[in-house]
């Protein structure tokens, strides 16, 4: 995926030299469409968990997670004290920025990824729990998967 977006923004680049600046917006609009495409959605991550959560386990308990990053879907693999998280997609810019992935809970909790996000503060929404930013535009939703496995959507 990488890969490819590598040679759509040369790509672009190339016909923004050649063409002009009508052109290229058009162009970087096409390469947006194409990228939104390629990921991953909550029901496809949820799957990838189901699917290869023995694997997923064997490298997490063997202490190793980092060996899942770029396995299936996953990105990036980040470990700190209460969670191992997965990074499955991120995309826009300033204010109107999107994350979303996979965590693994080692002490069970829901908010172990975002500590500061207190359950009491999240409401029930679908199969997971909303959090929304008393005076602002930050959202945070979290569904269980399954054992210790969380999907999570996050929007600055």
């Amino acid at each position: 995926m990488l890969r490819k977006g590598l040679c759509l923004a040369l790509t672009a680049l190339l016909l923004f030299s050649l063409s002009g600046c009508g052109d290229f917006i058009e162009l970087v609009r096409l390469i947006r469409e194409i990228q939104e495409d390629d990921r991953p959605s909550g029901e496809e991550m949820r799957q990838f968990v189901l699917e290869n959560e023995d694997y997923l386990l064997q490298c997490i308990q063997a202490g190793e997670p980092e060996k899942l990053e770029g396995y299936g879907i996953i990105k990036s693999v980040y470990e700190s004290g209460n969670y191992i998280e997965f990074s499955c997609e991120g995309s826009g810019f300033g204010s109107q920025t999107n994350y979303a992935g996979l965590f693994y809970s080692k002490n069970g909790n829901m908010n172990a990824a975002r500590p500061h996000i207190s359950p009491e503060d999240m409401i029930q929404e679908g199969n997971g729990y909303l959090w929304e930013q008393p005076e602002g535009d930050n959202t945070y939703y979290v569904e269980h998967i399954c054992g210790r496995f969380y999907y999570y959507l996050e929007h600055y």
